[in-house]
């Protein structure tokens, strides 16, 4: 078990589901509500942390494999790469070692493959059911880690996906990729400031 962050988010989990203890935003709050579900399983064992922790490592594994299978097979269909090649490089090159002992890079790097993969697949049906999705993965990713710098790259992917381009397309994807991540962080900091009285 990771001696600094990850201790403190498994924490933070428990926190929530104790004692409804909101974790302020900067601190990327998504994962303690990740936590919180897996500890409900195990808050009656005297090996919580033990179990809560291996959870989270095995959830964090298969959510990164899942979402880079999501976008290979989406290169796929668009004839850029072969799925299983974006697989065994994933596979070959384990990254995601660096990300697995910190939940918030874990859970950054899996919204941020689950909002790639529904751009991809709004980029090639322009359905805007996907694009809602797409905005939603945005802002649970915003969640994980406030990082503005990714909310405008995936707002511009979209937008540069966008057949036929009218101005009026523009405005509903706009309206989509910026409205809903905004709005649940919006909301996630109004509910954390009513609980505490601090705005952060």
């Amino acid at each position: 078990i990771n001696y600094w962050d990850e201790i403190v988010y498994i924490a933070a989990g428990k926190d929530l589901f104790d004692h409804k203890a909101l974790w302020p935003y900067p601190r990327g709050p998504v994962i303690s509500f990740i936590y919180a579900v897996i500890y409900a399983f195990v808050a009656d064992t005297e090996y919580w942390l033990i179990v809560t922790d291996a959870a989270g490592r095995v959830l964090a594994y298969t959510l990164l494999f899942i979402s880079v299978w999501l976008v290979g097979r989406e290169l796929q269909l668009l004839k850029l790469a072969p799925a299983l090649l974006l697989l065994s490089l994933f596979t070959a090159l384990p990254v995601y070692s660096n990300f697995i002992n910190n939940p918030s890079y874990w859970t950054f790097a899996v919204f941020a493959g689950l909002s790639l993969w529904l751009i991809l697949v709004f980029a090639r049906t322009q359905k805007i059911s996907v694009l809602v999705g797409a905005s939603f993965m945005v802002g649970f990713t915003l969640l994980a880690r406030p990082d503005v710098v990714f909310g405008i790259s995936a707002l511009l992917a979209a937008v540069f996906t966008i057949r036929p381009w009218r101005i009026f397309n523009v405005t509903k994807v706009v309206a989509s990729m910026a409205g809903i991540p905004s709005v649940l962080v919006g909301g996630y900091i109004a509910i954390f400031g009513l609980q505490t009285g601090v705005y952060l």
